[in-house]
């Protein structure tokens, strides 16, 4: 008869021939091996200048339920866990984790993987962008701002006269000399 997985077969001993006699009954349980998990990588969400949170979901934890999820990300593509990683509980189902530390405008690869205790495997590599921090203060020192001021035109003096000998400022303070432009969003 076939073998079905965990279910409970007799199987009993005997000779053929002159000498017929039958060995004791002994049964057991068939236990499948345990294989790697099967994992698939969603698109990134949430995504911030420094943060942005990993999606996976583990459809096969290979026969050992506590098979640890997480995400692993670089900046090189193909991440793996010797690369930033962070984990998400145990066994089967969708999962978020949280990447932090990430580096503001970076192109980053992500892999949703999951491990077991017959080995780790992963999910397809997905990319994504970090916010670009766009914005540089009054001061240069680049703390966010919510406006960006500019001059186009000015003297070496700094004064805005019209010259031929075109310069420009980003960035130009209240108190800046020169003519200010609208706010650039």
């Amino acid at each position: 008869s076939a073998t079905t997985l965990d279910s409970t077969h007799f199987v009993v001993a005997y000779q053929d021939g002159a000498n017929s006699s039958y060995g004791t009954a002994i049964h057991g349980t068939y236990s499948p091996p345990v294989v790697v998990p099967t994992v698939t990588t969603q698109a990134v969400s949430s995504i911030e200048k420094t943060t942005a949170t990993g999606n996976g979901n583990i459809t096969d934890d290979g026969g050992d339920s506590s098979a640890t999820r997480g995400i692993c990300w670089n900046t090189s593509g193909t991440p793996t866990t010797s690369d930033s990683h962070a984990t998400n509980g145990t066994g089967e189902g969708a999962y978020t984790v949280s990447m932090t530390g990430l580096t503001a405008g970076t192109h980053y690869y992500v892999r949703a993987y999951a491990t077991n205790s017959a080995g780790t495997s992963y999910g397809a590599v997905v990319e994504f962008d970090t916010v670009f921090d766009k914005s540089i203060a009054d001061s240069g020192s680049g703390v966010e701002t919510t406006t960006i001021k500019s001059q186009v035109g000015l003297s070496e003096a700094g004064q805005g006269a019209e010259t031929s000998d075109i310069k420009s400022q980003v960035g130009i303070g209240e108190s800046g000399a020169g003519i200010e432009t609208p706010a650039i969003k």
